[in-house]
């Protein structure tokens, strides 16, 4: 096998892309002091499998990174390629790579491989671990003073004969290693079987659990169901009552207006009665004129037998003139005074008949005045007495339409629109009371179902709890760390975060294999768990929680940037004595869209954080790129903390649906109350209707009475009042 090419490219003092090519001929490389001999060897060393860092001239890996020099920047990259040229013509290709976290790949003809089976691809051709192909400054002696079983391996690696030996090794080691594999498998299946009983005990009462939940599902549902169907029937002959009660309401309605439209007929007759009323009183005020006049006549009457008793006296007077007197004779002829005597007594005879006619004119003149007086003082007495009546019964007529109107009508439209209130409310509860009962079924089928998904999520839990503690995913160290026992350890970094699925992949890329590192309490735990790891031939990296210092976030201001986003440490959740972690791992990195934003952030500020993308792709600060696959799974992130959370939430969910329920039964006991109330009010108001119609038509037949008797008041009235009474 022949060397043919090797690609030197941020490897030590090469920060630019080299090629050596070393065509048929070329038998030796050479050069001043510093211009980088040592390093194409170290770089072909390296490639094969080369040993630590020191045997580079170095302190730790990324010392073998490209640091910058005059006029260069430096590379965040270190890459190695090997090309050789088998006896079959048959090339074979070596790539090796470093970053600056301190991971690396390494491939063999493009595909991913390890170092073993780089050695196995190189055995016999002197290249690799213990290889005598390169052979450097001071290595001679160690060759010359080698043991004897080092000299026989530089034997056999020069004979051929170290590949088969390798291999014997490797199927031995491969045999113990299988041999301890089997018994920690017999331990498994010993652990698996007593798994398989616990598990087979928990199926038999998960079937049980099933069986009854079913059972107490149909019960509840039966249960609900007779509820229904008694609430229905309940519902149905309510609303026959209700329907019963509306017809009687109408009827009610009816009659009320027909006692409305009798009460304005009423009004109607009453306004005539007024009308009459009037005209009486007119007719009593001519009444009285003419009884003035009466008066006047009387006066007059009275006035002239006063003149006949004064005449009466006067001819007394003359009479007695003419009897006590002796007149003396007359002169003249006798038959003369004869016939003057004849004349004088017939006037004597004329005047005593007037006078007598005078006395008995002023005798009735006085009886009929007399008579007038008493009459006019016996009409006056019964008319006062008549219109007090009529006052008094017009007083109670209006009284009385007043109260059928106050009462009759207010308190009966009152009394309607109470009814109607309360049955439109009965309505309402009764509607109120079926959705309640279906909302009280739906409750009742979410809580069992809640209460099956918190049985399921519980022995999820518990099954992703059995394959935590193995730590499928984790490399050994952690694995030995997580499962020690040791006090102190709380748990990978993967366990401690939250993350949304939507991130879980860029976090996953950010932190790398940092998500297995062990978080303990103190330094002192830190160490206890480092050599118990170290006794069973583990790695692992810890971090003492009092060690880890406060980080303020770097690089603010990018995540204003449309194509960020957000900051790493922002999408995360945890524990508050975590944040401090948090920031130490994911202070200084960005979550962005795409790959090719991160390169334009990259290449608008020289300072910048760690870039990762959705997909996982990275843009280092230092700018190099990585994607591809990530080496991580990003289901390891949250695991822990999204069963606790979401096993929180299904525990939570059947107390809330309980209490949901509660207030649903306790809402639908009020409804059935203030059913049973309103079914009461209903009753209370129908024996108010009645009662209050009673009293109207008790009212209505009074009243009637009073106009009756108003009317015989006011004939009687106008009787007495008529122009024939003074006649």
């Amino acid at each position: 096998m022949r060397l043919t090419s090797l690609t030197i490219s941020g490897f030590k003092s090469f920060g630019d892309r080299t090629v050596v090519e070393f065509a048929p001929g070329v038998t030796a490389i050479i050069g001043p002091n510093g211009s980088g001999k040592s390093n194409i060897v170290d770089a072909l060393r390296w490639v094969t499998g080369g040993g630590r860092a020191r045997s580079f001239r170095a302190d730790v890996r990324t010392e073998l990174i490209f640091h910058g020099a005059a006029g260069k920047r430096s590379v965040g990259l270190a890459e190695v390629e090997l090309e050789l040229l088998g006896a079959a013509a048959r090339p074979l290709r070596i790539y090796r790579s470093l970053l600056r976290d301190g991971s690396g790949t390494l491939k063999l003809n493009g595909v991913n491989a390890r170092l073993i089976d780089v050695e196995e691809a190189l055995t016999g051709t002197g290249l690799g671990r213990g290889a005598l192909a390169v052979i450097g400054q001071g290595e001679v002696g160690e060759v010359l003073t080698a043991d004897p079983e080092r000299l026989l391996a530089y034997a056999a690696e020069a004979a051929g004969v170290a590949q088969l030996a390798r291999r014997r090794e490797l199927t031995l080691r491969r045999l113990d290693t299988a041999r301890s594999h089997l018994v920690r498998l017999e331990d498994v299946i010993a652990e698996l079987q007593m798994q398989v009983e616990a598990l087979a005990h928990e199926a038999v009462e998960a079937e049980r659990h099933e069986q009854l939940s079913r059972e107490a599902l149909q019960l509840g549902y039966s249960r609900v169901r007779r509820r229904v169907e008694s609430l229905e029937h309940d519902a149905g002959r309510l609303r026959a009552k209700e329907i019963e009660l509306q017809g009687d309401i109408v009827e009610r309605r009816d009659r009320l207006r027909l006692r409305s439209a009798e009460l304005v007929e009423r009004r109607g007759e009453l306004a005539d009665v007024e009308v009459a009323l009037r005209k009486a009183l007119a007719e009593a005020e001519a009444r009285r004129g003419d009884l003035r006049v009466s008066e006047e006549r009387l006066h007059s009457e009275e006035l002239r037998r006063q003149d006949l008793e004064a005449r009466a006296v006067a001819l007394r007077g003359q009479l007695g003139d003419l009897v006590l007197d002796e007149p003396d004779p007359p002169p003249g002829d006798a038959a003369e005074l004869a016939a003057a005597c004849e004349r004088a007594e017939v006037a004597l005879t004329s005047l005593v008949r007037s006078l007598e006619e005078v006395e008995a004119e002023r005798s009735a003149a006085g009886r009929a005045c007399e008579a007038a007086r008493e009459a006019s003082n016996a009409f006056e007495v019964r008319r006062e007495a008549l219109v007090w009546q009529l006052t008094d019964l017009r007083s109670r007529r209006g009284a009385l339409e007043q109260s059928i109107v106050d009462e009759g009508e207010m308190k009966g439209e009152r009394a309607g629109a109470e009814l109607e209130e309360c049955t439109v409310r009965l309505a309402e509860v009764r509607s109120e009371q079926v959705r309640l009962s279906e909302e009280i079924v739906e409750l009742r089928s979410s809580l069992l179902e809640a209460e099956a998904e918190a049985g399921a999520l519980e022995r999820d839990l518990a099954r992703h709890e059995r394959a935590d503690r193995e730590r499928r995913g984790y490399a050994k160290g952690p694995q030995l760390a997580l499962t020690s026992g040791l006090p102190g350890v709380i748990g990978s970094v993967a366990d401690l975060l939250e993350v949304p699925p939507r991130f879980r992949q860029a976090i996953g890329a950010a932190l790398g294999r940092r998500v297995e590192h062990v978080v303990v309490e103190t330094a002192d735990d830190g160490v206890r768990v480092i050599e118990h790891v170290r006794r069973r031939k583990g790695w692992v990296t810890v971090l003492p929680l009092d060690l880890i210092p406060t980080r303020r976030p770097r690089h603010p201001g990018i995540a204003s940037e449309s194509a960020v986003l957000d900051l790493a440490r922002e999408v995360v959740k945890t524990d508050e004595r975590f944040r401090s972690l948090v920031d130490q791992l994911l202070g200084a990195t960005a979550i962005v869209t795409t790959l090719e934003g991160a390169v334009d952030l990259a290449r608008a500020y020289g300072t910048r954080p760690l870039l990762v993308t959705l997909s996982g792709d990275r843009v280092e600060s230092h700018g190099a790129l990585s994607g591809g696959r990530v080496g991580v799974p990003s289901g390891l992130i949250g695991q822990q903390r999204g069963f606790g959370s979401a096993l929180a939430k299904k525990r939570a969910m059947p107390a809330e649906l309980t209490g949901r329920l509660e207030a649903v039964e306790s809402e639908a006991a009020r409804l059935d109350r203030e059913e049973r109330s309103l079914m009461e009010a209903l009753g209370e108001g129908r024996v108010r209707l009645a009662a209050l119609e009673e009293a109207s038509h008790s009212r209505r037949r009074e009243l009637s009475q009073i106009e009756d008797l108003e009317e015989r008041v006011s004939s009687t009235l106008e009787r007495l009042e008529a122009p024939s009474a003074f006649e």
